[in-house]
C-alpha cells in the first residue's frame, strides 16, 4: 500500500507539472501578445512617460522573417504574431498554444531526424561507385587508414559541433548558425557561403554517380558518356528539385524506406562475398569469391597501386584516394543541417551524429575487407574490369545484382535530396540575417515556409557542376568546403574554450580545447595535401566575403567568443598595467571631453560636433579619449532613460561620434559643478583614468560677466522682488535663469 501511494503521489506531482508548463505557455504567450501591443502603441501613450516604448529594442531581420515560416525553428517571436493584429490576450494565448501543439508534431528526434538523415549520406554514392576503386588503388592497408582518418576528422568535427550545439538553441541553419553566433558575422557568413555552395555541389556529385550506373546499364545515346551523364543528371535534378519541394516531412519519411533499401544491399553483398568465383552468375572473371581468402588475392589487394587512369589526367595517391573518399563522411551534418527541424537539437544532434559515424566506420571498413578478398585489383589487357576500373563491382558480388542497382539509386537518390533540402535553408538563414546585402533576394518564402528561389540558387550551381561529368574531379572539390567548414567549427569551439565566457557551459562535456585546435588544424593540412590549387581558391573566396562582411560592419551581435576573449584580455592587461610606475616618457594625454548630451536634440548639434572633432584631431597622443554629459535631475527620473541609452548606444557617443575611438560617459546630477566632479573622479579604470579635462570655448564671457554682475545687484532672497528700474533684457535673463535653477533642482531657488 506504501508503494501504491507513492506511486500515485508520483502521478500527481507529474499531472502538477504537465499543468504548470501548459499554464507557464499560457503565460509566456500573455506576455508575448501584452509585448506585441505594448511596442505598437500610439505616439501618445509613449507621451506619457513610457520611454520603453520609444526606444525599446527593435526585432532584428531574423525574427521578421521567422514569423512568415512555420517550417523552421520555434520561438517566441512567432508566437507574438497572433497578439499584435488586435486579437485578445486570451484568444492569442489560446491560439498559440494551438500551433505550438500542431508544430510539435513536425519535429524529429535523433534517430528518425539525425541518425537516419547522417548515415543516408555517408552510404551514399562513394561506397557502391569508389569504395572499391580506392580497394585496388591504395590497397586494403592505406584505405583503412583513409576510413580512420575520415573518422577521426568527423569525431573531432561533431564533438565540437556538439559542445557548440548544446551550449544554447539552434536554429535553423546547421553549421553556419553554430559558426556565426561563435564566431562573429564576418567569419559566419565567409563559411556559410562556402558550406552553402559546398553542399549544391554535393547534389551534381550524388546525381553524376546515379547517372554513370544508369549509362553502365542501360548503354550510351550519345558518342560520349560523358555527355550522357549531363544529359541523364540534367533531368535527374530537375525531377529532385519538383521533389523537395513538398516540403523536407515527406522527404524524411522516404528516407526511412531508402535506409530499409541500403540494408538489404549491404546484406546482399556481404552474402555474396563468400559465394563461388564468377559471382552470382559464374561469369565475372574479376570477382574470385570466398576463394579470395585463400588464394593470396587478399595479400595481393593489401599495398597500394596508384595505377594511371587512361583518359584521366589526375596522378593518383594517398590523399587524392583520401579526397575521393572524404565526401561520404560529410554526412554528418545532415542533422546539424535541418536543427530548426528537430525536437531538442542540443541532444539529438550529438547522440544521433556520433552514433551514425561509429555504425559508418565499422561498415566501411568490413566492406572494405570484403571487396580486397573478393575482387582482384584489375585484370590484364582489360580496362573495364576490376576493382580500379569497375565502378560497379559490388553488383557482380551480390547475391542478386539488382539488390545493388536499387541501393545505388537508393544512395544517391536520398543524399541529393538531403543536400537539395539544406542547402537553401543555409543560404535562407544567410539572407534572413542579412550580412551580404545582395542575399535579400533569397530571404522570401512561400506560405509553406520553403525558400524557392534559394531552391533554385542550389539547383543552377548544382546543375553547372553536373556539366563537369567526371566524379573524381568533382569529388575532391566538395571535399575542399566541407574540410574547410569543418575547420572552423572546430576552431568555433575552441575558441569558446579559451574565451573565459560565463555563457560558454555546454552540457556535453566529451571535448576539450586541444582537441577541437586538433581537429581545426588537421582539416586545413588535409585540405593543402590534397590540392593545394583548391584549397587557395577556397580560402581566397572565404577571405573576400570575410573582408566585405567585416568591412560593412553588420548591425548585429551575436556575442561572440572573439568578443569575450577580448574582454578578459582587456581587463587582464588593465590590471598588468599596474606593475609598470608613471614615467615621464611613458606620459600619454587621456580626455575628459564635457559637452552637451545632444543624442535626441539634433538642432543643436554644431557646437558639440566641433568640439568632437577637434578632440579627435588630438588622439595621435594614444589616450583614452571619453565624451562626457551631465543630466540635470534627479536619479530616479533618468534611471531609464541611462539604461535605455546606453544600450542604444553600446559605448558611443551617438549620433556624432559614431564608430570613433571614443567612449561615452553621463552622469546625473542637480547641477553641472557636481556633474563634472563626479566625472574627473570616476572615469576610467585602474590607470587608465583620464588627465586632462576639455571644454568647449565661451565666446560670450564679458557680456554673460556684465549680465550675472547685474543679476547679483537685483536678486534678492525668496519673497523680494526685482527693482522696477531695472532694464527688460536683464529681467528677461534672471527669470530665465530663475525658472532653469527650479526645474533642474540646483542651486537656490528664487521668487521674482
Amino acid at each position: 500500500s506504501q508503494e501504491q501511494k507513492n506511486s500515485d503521489d508520483d502521478d500527481d506531482d507529474d499531472d502538477e507539472e504537465e499543468e504548470d508548463e501548459v499554464a507557464a505557455d499560457a503565460d509566456d504567450e500573455l506576455f508575448s501578445a501584452s509585448e506585441v501591443n505594448h511596442a505598437h502603441a500610439s505616439p501618445a501613450d509613449a507621451k506619457d512617460g513610457n520611454f520603453l516604448s520609444q526606444f525599446g529594442p527593435k526585432k532584428n531581420n531574423r525574427d521578421e522573417y521567422d514569423a512568415k515560416s512555420d517550417s523552421y525553428e520555434l520561438d517566441a517571436d512567432k508566437l507574438r504574431g497572433a497578439g499584435a493584429n488586435g486579437a485578445s490576450k486570451s484568444n492569442a494565448s489560446i491560439h498559440s498554444l494551438t500551433d505550438l501543439n500542431k508544430r510539435k508534431q513536425k519535429k524529429f528526434g535523433a534517430w528518425d531526424g539525425v541518425f537516419v538523415s547522417c548515415l543516408l549520406n555517408i552510404f551514399g554514392v562513394i561506397m557502391f561507385l569508389r569504395l572499391g576503386f580506392i580497394v585496388g588503388q591504395a590497397g586494403l592497408w592505406y584505405t583503412f587508414l583513409i576510413i580512420l582518418l575520415a573518422a577521426v576528422v568527423t569525431t573531432l568535427t561533431t564533438l565540437s559541433m556538439a559542445a557548440i550545439a548544446t551550449n544554447g538553441e539552434q536554429r535553423a541553419g546547421g553549421a553556419y548558425y553554430m559558426i556565426s553566433r561563435t564566431l562573429g558575422p564576418a567569419i559566419g557568413g565567409s563559411v556559410g557561403f562556402l558550406f552553402a555552395i559546398g553542399m549544391s555541389i554535393a547534389v551534381s556529385m550524388y546525381v553524376i554517380g546515379f547517372c554513370e550506373t544508369i549509362v553502365q546499364q542501360v548503354g550510351p545515346i550519345t558518342n560520349n558518356p560523358i555527355n550522357d551523364i549531363r544529359l541523364y543528371g540534367s533531368l535527374l535534378l530537375t525531377i529532385l528539385l519538383l521533389i523537395s519541394l513538398f516540403g523536407i516531412s515527406w522527404i524524411i519519411k522516404v528516407q526511412m524506406l531508402l535506409l530499409f533499401v541500403l540494408i538489404v544491399a549491404i546484406g546482399s553483398f556481404c552474402i555474396g562475398s563468400f559465394g563461388d568465383p564468377g559471382g552470382a552468375t559464374g561469369d565475372y572473371e574479376d570477382v574470385m569469391g570466398v576463394d579470395g581468402w585463400l588464394n593470396g588475392n587478399l595479400i595481393n589487394n593489401f599495398t597500394p597501386r596508384f595505377e594511371d587512369i587512361p583518359n584521366d589526367d589526375i596522378n593518383y595517391n594517398f590523399f587524392v584516394c583520401f579526397g575521393i573518399f572524404f565526401p561520404a563522411a560529410t554526412g554528418i551534418m545532415a542533422g546539424a543541417n535541418i536543427s530548426g527541424d528537430l525536437k531538442n537539437p542540443s541532444h539529438d544532434i550529438p547522440k544521433g551524429t556520433l552514433a551514425a559515424i561509429l555504425s559508418s566506420t565499422i561498415i566501411y571498413m568490413i566492406l572494405a575487407l570484403l571487396l580486397a578478398v573478393s575482387c582482384v585489383p584489375s585484370l590484364p589487357d582489360d580496362t573495364e574490369s576490376g576493382l580500379i576500373y569497375n565502378y560497379i563491382i559490388m553488383s557482380e558480388v551480390s547475391v542478386w545484382q539488382p539488390f545493388i542497382l536499387f541501393g545505388i539509386y537508393a544512395a544517391t537518390l536520398s543524399s541529393a535530396l538531403t543536400s537539395l533540402v539544406g542547402a537553401p535553408r543555409i543560404i535562407l538563414s544567410l539572407s534572413r540575417d542579412n550580412l551580404i546585402p545582395y542575399f535579400d533576394y533569397f530571404s522570401v518564402t512561400n506560405a509553406d515556409g520553403e525558400p524557392i528561389r534559394a531552391y533554385i540558387a542550389s539547383y543552377v550551381i548544382a546543375l553547372g557542376c553536373i556539366f563537369i561529368g567526371h566524379l573524381n574531379i568533382v569529388a575532391p572539390l566538395i571535399t575542399m568546403f566541407f574540410l574547410g567548414t569543418y575547420a572552423f567549427i572546430s576552431f568555433a569551439c575552441f575558441s569558446n574554450s579559451i574565451s573565459h565566457s560565463p555563457g560558454w557551459r555546454p552540457s556535453f562535456v566529451y571535448y576539450n580545447k586541444y582537441t577541437a585546435l586538433l581537429g581545426g588544424c588537421l582539416c586545413v593540412g588535409i585540405m593543402l595535401f590534397i590540392n593545394i590549387e583548391y584549397a587557395v581558391v577556397a580560402i581566397i573566396i572565404a577571405g573576400i566575403i570575410h573582408q566585405y562582411i567585416a568591412y560593412n560592419k553588420p548591425n548585429v551581435n551575436w556575442g561572440s567568443a572573439f568578443a569575450s576573449r577580448a574582454k578578459w584580455k582587456a581587463n587582464d592587461a588593465s590590471l598588468n598595467l599596474f606593475n609598470y610606475g608613471d614615467h615621464v616618457k611613458n606620459f600619454q594625454p587621456s580626455f575628459l571631453v564635457l559637452c552637451k548630451d545632444n543624442i535626441f536634440d539634433t538642432d543643436h548639434n554644431h557646437a558639440t560636433q566641433s568640439l568632437i572633432e577637434y578632440v579627435l584631431t588630438l588622439r595621435h597622443g594614444f589616450g583614452t579619449i571619453v565624451y562626457s554629459s551631465v543630466l540635470l535631475g534627479s536619479f530616479d527620473e533618468y534611471i531609464e532613460v541611462i539604461s535605455q541609452k546606453s544600450a542604444k548606444n553600446r559605448g558611443y557617443y551617438l549620433p556624432l561620434a559614431k564608430k570613433k575611438a571614443a567612449f561615452f560617459e553621463q552622469v546625473v546630477s542637480n547641477n553641472i559643478r557636481d556633474g563634472a566632479r563626479l566625472l574627473m573622479q570616476l572615469t576610467g579604470i585602474g590607470r587608465l583614468r583620464t588627465n586632462t579635462v576639455v571644454l568647449g570655448w565661451k565666446s560670450s564671457w564679458t557680456k554673460q560677466l556684465k549680465t550675472v554682475t547685474k543679476r547679483n545687484a537685483l536678486l534678492t532672497p525668496a519673497g523680494n522682488e526685482v527693482d522696477d528700474d531695472a532694464d527688460d533684457d536683464v529681467k528677461e535673463d534672471v527669470n530665465a535663469n530663475a525658472n532653469a535653477n527650479s526645474v533642474g533642482g540646483g542651486g537656490n531657488k528664487y521668487e521674482f
